[in-house]
């Protein structure tokens, strides 16, 4: 591909329109069913028959999301609440913190908890962007590439999980609580 190849759109609302188009047609093209959500996502899931079962076990029933950023040409693909764990068990909560911490600082993909307030558990998300370029090859393969990596930055996560000590998880933990607490 060279530069003549790309056009690149002037208008923020041509280019968010051509950057839904493209990513519409290439979760046809992979089979993937989709709906438009109200704030101009899409919403999809991922075909489960093509992955392995240990994969399978991480993203079975987990809505994806694709964001559009038409200001900077940005294509931000996130992942729906993968991991749950009750916010009182400090030594997992703790040992899932440290994990995410190692897994954020060697990764393109940012993982991230939010705690639950109603149902007391903690939920794990994920998310990684790239940019737009108006060529549906490139996209299609950065957008399998973005899935990829979720998939292996959650992987990564559980291992890094049974790899933590408990002692040091749970002073993480509690030291996140106080952060939080303070914070609302």
């Amino acid at each position: 591909m060279t530069n003549k190849d790309i056009k690149l759109p002037l208008k923020e609302k041509q280019v968010g329109t051509e950057m839904k188009d493209a990513l519409t047609d290439i979760l046809e093209e992979l089979g993937y069913k989709y709906e438009l959500d109200e704030d101009g996502s899409i919403n999809f899931f991922l075909n489960l028959y093509d992955y392995t079962d240990e994969v399978r076990s991480i993203v079975e029933g987990v809505e994806f999301y694709i964001m559009f950023n038409e200001e900077c040409r940005i294509i931000t693909v996130n992942e729906g609440c993968w991991k749950q764990i009750k916010s009182d068990d400090y030594d997992e909560a703790g040992r899932l913190l440290e994990a995410i911490n190692r897994a954020n600082s060697g990764f393109h993909v940012t993982s991230y908890i939010s705690l639950n307030s109603e149902t007391h558990l903690t939920e794990v998300y994920s998310s990684t962007h790239y940019p737009y370029l108006p060529n549906k090859e490139y996209l299609k393969e950065q957008l399998d590439n973005k899935i990829c990596e979720i998939i292996f930055a959650n992987k990564i996560i559980n291992q890094f999980m049974e790899e933590a000590t408990n002692e040091d998880a749970c002073q993480l933990f509690a030291e996140a609580m106080l952060r939080h607490q303070k914070v609302n």
